[in-house]
Order: C-alpha cells, then sequence, then structure tokens
C-alpha cells in the first residue's frame, strides 16, 4: 500500500515526558497508527501540567505540500496546526484516556484516507490535582 499512495507520514514523535517514538520500522500501511500511554503508570499526566507533543514527518515530502492539523478527541478544545502541539492541561481534560490526534493532509485534490492522508492518536491518562 505504501507504494500505491504516495503521501506524507509521520515516522517519529517526541513528547514532553520524554517519550521518543519512531514509526520508521513499525509501521501500518492503514494510515492509522497509535500510541497508548495511557496505562504507563510512568507516563501520567495532571491537570495543571503542559503537555508538548512533536512530530516529524517524513523529510522526502516538501513541507509546503501538507499541513498538519491536532484535534483532541471526545473533549473538543483548541484546533492547532504545525508539527508541535502544546496543551496547558484544565480540569476538563482529566482522563483515563486523554488522547490527542495528529493529521497530515496533503494539498493534493485526494486523501489517502479521505479527508486526509495520515494519522496519528496517542493517549495518555490525565489526573485530577493532587
Amino acid at each position: 500500500m505504501k507504494n500505491q499512495f504516495n503521501v506524507p507520514t509521520i515516522i517519529r514523535v517526541v513528547d514532553s515526558l520524554g517519550h521518543v517514538y519512531s514509526f520508521a520500522t513499525k509501521h501500518d500501511d492503514s494510515g492509522f497508527k497509535m500510541v497508548d500511554f495511557s496505562r504507563d503508570g510512568k507516563s501520567i499526566l495532571r491537570c495543571g501540567d503542559t503537555l508538548s507533543i512533536e512530530i516529524e514527518v517524513d523529510p522526502t515530502f516538501d513541507p509546503s505540500s501538507y499541513e498538519i492539523e491536532w484535534l483532541i478527541t471526545n473533549i473538543g478544545g483548541p484546533r492547532m496546526t504545525g508539527n508541535k502541539f502544546v496543551l496547558f492541561l484544565e480540569e476538563r481534560y482529566i482522563s483515563v484516556r486523554f488522547c490527542a490526534v495528529c493529521r497530515i493532509v496533503s494539498k493534493a485534490n485526494w486523501h489517502k484516507l479521505g479527508t486526509h492522508d495520515d494519522q496519528m492518536d496517542i493517549a495518555y491518562r490525565v489526573l485530577p490535582p493532587p
């Protein structure tokens, strides 16, 4: 499928908790990627923390040929663009599975996934203030 759909894809993600995750060797050609830290006891966030996530897109694609969108599932919240997501975690983000979604949208007239070309969901647990 990689050869059938030549689209920009996320190849690496780094977050403010020190996680570095590469999709170069763990690639699912479906176009949907999931990274789940919500069950990792060492990766707990709390209301009042600031979460940052930065992605790297396959460098063989010109950055002007696509856009990067961020959103938060199930809760709503600010939509962001660019390769870096930064969010101050307010009470409304408290959840056993807070999930940020990054989508790559090429400027082509068609998209591998209908409305976008690649997607990564990254989940965390966000606890109430102590």
